[in-house]
């Protein structure tokens, strides 16, 4: 079952760019659109099991990582700080919809 709650779903967003009739045509100013996507990934061999899945924008601070993870447990926050450089540096490369590993 899906911890989510049901206003809500999973999904990540790509920045596309708009032409000028994109533009016109969704009355919009900005030469950029977020889209949000979700997916679903189908194979008939055993996939890798993944810990989670990054649900937001990491909040990158000062020294520390902030990351809203769903995993089979539900969904959790978690909070990676420079102290722990190997996984710090990992942390760095994450995107919102990214699989998450702890180690």
């Amino acid at each position: 079952p899906c911890p989510m709650a049901d206003d809500n779903w999973c999904h990540f967003a790509q920045r596309i760019s708009r032409s000028r009739l994109h533009r016109q045509v969704k009355a919009g100013e900005l030469s950029f659109e977020d889209e949000k996507f979700s997916f679903v990934a189908v194979s008939r061999e055993k996939g890798k099991v993944i810990e989670g899945r990054i649900l937001r924008h990491p909040q990158v601070r000062k020294g520390h990582i902030i990351f809203e993870i769903c995993s089979s447990d539900g969904i959790s926050s978690r909070v990676i700080t420079r102290k722990d450089k190997e996984l710090y540096r990992y942390a760095r490369s994450l995107n919102w919809g990214s699989p998450f590993r702890s180690s």
